[in-house]
């Protein structure tokens, strides 16, 4: 699968920051959209690039299962909160996957908020 020119834009940006915004990976923070697929964009570019800093800004992410990895740390702003979605109110049981949580070096935000709806 090919890498658009908005995807190649934000990897470069990233790359000279140090930082991964999740909203350049297509995160909508709005609490309703599926963010867990631009999510898992930005953590992947992050340990692509050796590591980074995954920037999740204030809004509210609907997500399944994050895939954590190994130097990468997800920034969390204040006033940003990761929303456990559930099958019935974000997407159908095919795009569910199990949780998983393998690498070395993984640190989040002290400011994190993780819930349910």
């Amino acid at each position: 699968m090919g890498t658009g020119i908005g995807q190649r834009v934000a990897n470069a940006a990233a790359a000279l920051s140090g930082a991964y915004d999740v909203k350049a990976y297509g995160a909508t923070g709005d609490g309703k959209t599926l963010d867990t697929p631009a999510i898992n964009k930005a953590i992947e570019a992050a340990a692509a690039a050796g590591g980074g800093t995954v920037w999740i800004p204030a809004g509210n992410y609907l997500c399944f299962s994050i895939r954590l990895k190994s130097n990468v740390a997800p920034h969390l702003d204040e006033g940003a909160t990761i929303i456990a979605a559930t099958r019935w109110r974000a997407a159908p049981a095919a795009t569910m996957r199990p949780s998983r949580m393998r690498g070395t070096n993984i640190r989040i935000s002290d400011t994190a908020i993780f819930t349910t709806a």
